[in-house]
């Protein structure tokens, strides 16, 4: 026994492997109390990794009993519970005391160490009614099997670098030790191939010859943990039998030939159909609209994040997860957008500008899958910026020696004095509804606003689809009586590089509770 651990006690973690993005889980935390005991009043603090994983629900209180503590009080039947706790002692009475939030452990710091500090589930319990001695055990289950229906569920996402963290107060001082065995390292990741999606082009001419994309996901839309073995495929529009197409190969992601979707009379939709009858897997398109000369619409996302937004060199993480190559195979081969951009706060301003600047560029194929270098920027009085690129040639990084805003870097009137008056950036405006002020407007660079992401909607004021944060402007319709002329686009703000995935609560922030937005592009 190392000397700290006489008063800190140590934490063993139990859970099946692999973690699998999205699937229901038991978690056991098995605390053994520090040789100096744990006096009445004592709290463990334990973590989930973040608030990604469901809800810990533990069990309430009858409210007249508000005033009852340890053995007396009395706990309801009716209220949803997932979460218990339980004490192993040989001669003490103790009664475990269970309380549930989200939240940081620390406020944002510098350095950032966002492994233990970042927004996360927490579990606390109290002891009552006696303390316990040394070798004695706190059990806390998270996905009780005695507790139905079993509620407990790991993130929907993959992410190779998250913990489980645990804080021990043994004197009910309120002064916490990091237990023994904290952090507790662990991995998620996706699962095998249960779905399938079908992306097909919004627009195509009688003179194309275009494709579908068919993508295999596992059950929470990600790309599967292996790539499934796919025989053939039957494909069918709503005029012809279902044609046979061979693949044999091991593949999760596919482009194929759809003449049927140019066939069709301009102006009326189609949708084509996929079949995997291996698998029973089948699944629809979106709607093709053939049109002889109109534009065409594409489909994208400009406010995406990778593993290197806000990054922390001390834990070498980010709060997002992916590599940019990721981020970017999941928009092109899993949901099969058009265009899309990285933007990483403040990643302009640091080391790491080179790495995803360059991969922007490698991945960008004009008339194919368009990557536009990005970042976003800017304050906390005056609103972030979404700043996306339109050059080929590599952006240089930008200083940020005496910013007012050391999380972000740059102010957002600083960034509209540096990119004045250029035609290859644009500003789009994020946050119209929080953190924001529209008393400066540059149109030369700021043509348009984010009016959706998965924060909510911001096109007015109030809570409607925006009900976590309080810090309200008037959105984007203050701005139009301005007399700003703003377009709008969605976007997802995706922190667990998923662009273009479209399922709510499934983010690993608290504040993040809605399907991810996408922008629309009509161009030739």
């Amino acid at each position: 026994m190392r000397p700290s651990e006489q008063t800190e006690g140590s934490i063993t973690i139990q859970y099946p492997e692999p973690l699998v993005a999205g699937e229901l889980v038991t978690v056991r935390f098995m605390y053994e109390v520090a040789s100096a005991g744990m006096a009445a009043g004592g709290r463990l603090r334990l973590a989930l990794p973040n608030p990604g994983w469901a809800q810990p629900l533990v069990p309430q209180h009858y409210f007249w009993d508000c005033y009852q503590k340890g053995r007396d009080r009395r706990y309801t039947d009716y209220d949803k519970v997932n979460t218990t706790a339980a004490i192993i002692s040989k001669s003490r009475k103790a009664a475990p005391f269970l309380t549930t939030w989200a939240g940081f452990r620390e406020p944002f710091g510098y350095p950032k160490r966002w492994l233990k500090n970042y927004d996360r589930w927490w579990i606390e319990v109290t002891l009552e009614d006696d303390g316990l001695d040394g070798g004695d055990m706190i059990i806390v289950t998270y996905g009780d099997r005695q507790r139905k229906p079993l509620t407990a569920r790991i993130q929907g996402f993959p992410d190779r670098k998250v913990c489980f963290v645990a804080f021990v107060d043994p004197t009910g001082t309120n002064e916490f030790q990091e237990a023994a065995g904290s952090p507790w390292m662990i991995s998620v990741q996706s699962g095998e191939a249960s779905r399938i999606d079908v992306i097909a082009p919004s627009v195509v001419r009688p003179s194309d010859n275009p494709q579908i994309l068919v993508a295999y996901t596992d059950a929470v839309k990600v790309k599967p943990c292996r790539d499934p073995e796919v025989k053939s495929l039957e494909i069918s529009g709503p005029d012809n039998e279902p044609r046979a197409v061979q693949v044999n190969d091991l593949v999760s992601s596919l482009r194929i030939d759809a003449p049927e979707l140019a066939a069709q009379p301009e102006g009326c939709p189609i949708r084509i159909e996929v079949r995997d009858s291996q698998r029973g897997l089948a699944a629809v398109s979106n709607p093709t609209l053939a049109r002889q000369s109109s534009p065409r619409l594409f489909w994208g996302d400009l406010h995406v994040q990778s593993q290197y937004h806000s990054w922390s060199e001390v834990d070498q993480v980010g709060i997002s997860c992916g590599t940019p190559e990721e981020v970017y195979d999941f928009a092109r081969d899993v949901t099969g957008l058009d265009f899309c951009a990285i933007t990483d706060t403040n990643s302009i301003c640091q080391d790491i500008w080179s790495t995803v600047r360059d991969i922007a560029l490698k991945t960008n194929c004009d008339d194919r899958f368009v990557v536009f270098q990005g970042t976003e920027l800017g304050d906390n009085v005056d609103g972030h910026r979404n700043v996306i690129f339109a050059g080929d040639r590599a952006e240089p990084g930008i200083a940020t020696e005496d910013t007012p805003d050391k999380d972000t870097g740059l102010s957002a009137h600083r960034l509209q004095e540096i990119f004045h008056g250029r035609n290859d950036v644009l500003l789009i405006y994020h946050h119209t509804k929080m953190w924001n002020n529209w008393s400066r407007w540059d149109p030369t660079i700021e043509q348009v606003l984010e009016i959706y992401s998965a924060w909510g909607a911001g096109e007015r004021p109030g809570t409607d689809k925006w009900e976590v944060l309080g810090e309200m402007t008037g959105g984007a319709q203050e701005a139009w009586a301005k007399g700003y002329r703003l377009g709008v686009v969605g976007g997802s703000d995706t922190h667990v590089g998923t662009p273009g995935r479209n399922i709510a609560n499934c983010e690993r922030d608290e504040m993040l509770i809605y399907p991810n937005g996408i922008p629309g592009v009509w161009a030739p």
